[in-house]
């Protein structure tokens, strides 16, 4: 490997850093640790993501959010179930069939 290779790959690895990392010590969270934060769906946080509603970087083929952009973007976005429980509702006990 000749010398100018060996620095044109540090540079990569330092452009390579995610935005939120540079000059920032604030937290990064994957969309499941984010949704877990607000008891939110990652697939939710998903399409706010790719919808430009939660700024994120995506590093690799992972999306990280800061924890402040995650509970600002909580905060103003209307939940779509608001007021229905998590999960898939408690279903009624089938009827025996007699005989």
């Amino acid at each position: 490997m000749k010398l100018q290779e060996k620095y044109l790959v540090i540079v990569i690895f330092f452009c390579d850093t995610p935005r939120a990392m540079k000059g920032n010590n604030e937290r990064l969270l994957t969309l499941t640790e984010a949704g877990l934060l607000v008891d939110r769906e990652a697939s939710g946080l998903r399409k706010a993501v790719i919808a430009g509603d939660l700024p994120a970087t995506k590093y690799g083929k992972t999306w990280l959010v800061t924890e402040s952009a995650v509970l600002a973007w909580n905060q103003s976005s209307p939940r779509a179930n608001a007021g229905r429980p998590r999960g898939s509702p408690n279903k009624p006990a089938k009827k025996k069939k007699s005989g």
